[in-house]
């Protein structure tokens, strides 16, 4: 009976040795991503293959089309990216979901359903600042960050990506108590639209010398040539790395809002191809939705867990982790919807007529509504 246990265990062993799973990775944090990946192997013996892809979404859908076949066992998307490829997910709905935060699994819900491990989430909407160049004080409102940026003496005042559709749903949520919701009673033609595009407005007539885009401001700001600007944390590792004093401002009040400042939760997460659940995926899933292996990835990057605890413990690790915990209370996952790609082009689109000269906000409505209907 011995001698049968003792093959069984072996059998069993070289099983998971040839256990390999597959994985899609993307986006920052690679190297501490394939550092975790060997922890597990070494606890569970089952390997991870891990092939970075830049796009993930995009070769999702095309790797999908062609054969499903080819799709790895799991894959990194963004929380957005659900509605265009839900059709080959796998719903999770396994005990370890219940260590991660309300947020993070609404941002991964779609038709009741919840299609991810939400692993971390960077954060839209943050004000950096210059700490040689400017101090604000405590409770500092938006209204007051802008004017203290633009009295500094630098090249350029507050710095905001007014070419970015991203920042728009920011000040849309603030004057719209906290809420957007793209489903098909959606319009630009509600009173919060009205509100923000008249805030965008009079905020883009105190911006210094020509609108730049995110790379173009991000630079600018490393030059010096601002001490505020409101960004995604994504770029907190990169001003670092010059050795820029940077600090994050109190979530600002926008007085004309009459609410906080409501940033953009980006969410990123691991989806499950249909048929690829096995038992060394869940094992592997679990292991990922730990407080300690989300904590070590997150650290060094400054991205930001979804297991509410590893989020609660980092917070204590240096201002810009406390800060980032004030902001999420007010901020709120990206949303869900097969209407969010033409949203963002209807909203691109009337920012940059807005940029180009025209201010009226009839005209600028009406545009977007154009768009958005050719989808609803």
């Amino acid at each position: 009976m011995k001698k049968v246990l003792t093959l069984a265990v072996l059998l069993l062993m070289v099983a998971l040795s040839f256990s390999t799973i597959r994985v899609w990775f993307s986006w920052e944090g690679e190297d501490e991503f394939r550092k975790i990946v060997k922890e597990f192997t070494r606890e569970t013996a089952i390997k991870v293959e891990v092939n970075y892809i830049r796009k993930t979404e995009e070769k999702f859908i095309t790797t999908a089309r062609s054969s499903s076949r080819f799709l790895p066992d799991l894959v990194l998307v963004q929380s957005s990216s659900l509605p265009y490829i839900e059709d080959y997910l796998q719903p999770l709905s396994e005990n370890f979901l219940s260590k991660l935060s309300d947020k993070s699994k609404k941002a991964f819900t779609y038709k009741g359903e919840i299609y991810a491990l939400p692993f971390y989430f960077d954060i839209g909407g943050v004000i950096l600042y210059n700490k040689d160049i400017v101090n604000p004080p405590k409770g500092a409102s938006f209204e007051q960050l802008v004017k203290m940026a633009n009295y500094a003496k630098t090249k350029r005042g507050f710095l905001v990506p007014i070419y970015g559709s991203y920042f728009y749903t920011i000040f849309y949520r603030s004057f719209n108590h906290y809420q957007l919701t793209l489903d098909k009673s959606f319009t630009f033609k509600d009173e919060a639209t009205k509100k923000t595009l008249k805030f965008c407005i009079k905020l883009f007539h105190k911006i210094r010398g020509l609108p730049l885009d995110r790379e173009g401001l991000t630079a600018a700001f490393m030059r010096g040539e601002s001490g505020m600007m409101m960004i995604g944390s994504f770029i907190i590792p990169v001003v670092k790395r010059k050795k820029i004093k940077v600090g994050i401002a109190d979530v600002p009040y926008i007085e004309a809002a009459k609410g906080y400042l409501s940033a953009n939760l980006d969410y990123k997460g691991f989806v499950v191809p249909k048929g690829r659940l096995s038992n060394e995926v869940k094992k592997f899933l679990e292991f990922l939705s730990r407080r300690s292996v989300q904590e070590k990835f997150c650290k060094g990057l400054y991205k930001f867990p979804s297991n509410e605890k590893a989020f609660e413990a980092l917070k204590d690790y240096d201002e810009i982790f406390a800060k980032i915990y004030e902001y999420s209370k007010y901020a709120e996952p990206l949303p869900v919807s097969k209407l969010t790609k033409p949203f963002y082009e209807a909203v691109r689109t009337m920012l940059s007529r807005l940029i180009s000269g025209e201010e009226d906000i009839d005209r600028l409505t009406d545009a977007a509504e154009k768009i958005l209907e050719q989808w609803r």
